[in-house]
């Protein structure tokens, strides 16, 4: 144990942030002209900051991407046959759960620096994976707004087929690549 004597910059984006030392004291030294309350204050406050952001991001992020875009996805492939039900429960639900990864994904441009140089490697790759998914999840409703409709009790079209073949396939591999993201990230 020992009585570490520096600064914290709150306002540093980088996370975990850096504590520039003045000095080293051994632990029985305290904190020299300034009481033990202030200094536990000082601490606690800079831990709940940085802590916050990062519980709430990862809660985003796992809500959104780890349970109802899943969701969505599994209620549109397996309801199908509950016309239109599956429909209006698969927009619902993904629209929900990009709400919530938008809002997590504000959360990390502002207050992460993943991307800094010197910044440890494994966040890097949380980071970019995040970027990937993220795009992929919020170019899902503009395809879907874009769709050929289907007319019923006729084939489908080339570009109904093409266009399904984009929107489930990029919604799958978003699903898929934020298991590894979330992973990473917690």
């Amino acid at each position: 144990r020992a009585t570490g004597i520096g600064t914290v910059d709150l306002n540093e984006k980088i996370f975990p942030r850096k504590i520039i030392t003045k000095s080293i004291l051994p632990a029985s030294a305290g904190c020299p002209n300034i009481t033990t309350d202030a200094c536990s204050l000082t601490n606690a406050q800079a831990s709940i900051v940085a802590n916050g952001w990062v519980i709430a991001h990862g809660s985003l992020m796992i809500t959104s991407w780890g349970f109802l875009l899943p969701a969505g996805v599994l209620i549109a492939h397996f309801l199908r046959h509950r016309d239109p039900t599956w429909f209006l429960l698969h927009r619902a639900i993904q629209i929900t759960g990009i709400i919530l990864a938008l809002s997590g994904f504000i959360i990390a441009v502002t207050n992460f620096s993943v991307f800094a140089p010197g910044y440890y490697s494994v966040a890097q790759i949380h980071g970019y994976f995040g970027c990937v998914v993220t795009i992929i999840g919020f170019l899902q409703p503009i395809n879907a707004f874009f769709r050929p409709h289907a007319v019923k009790d006729e084939p489908k079209t080339a570009k109904r087929k093409y266009w399904e073949y984009l929107h489930k396939g990029s919604g799958w591999f978003a699903i898929v690549l934020a298991v590894p993201t979330i992973c990473i990230g917690t």
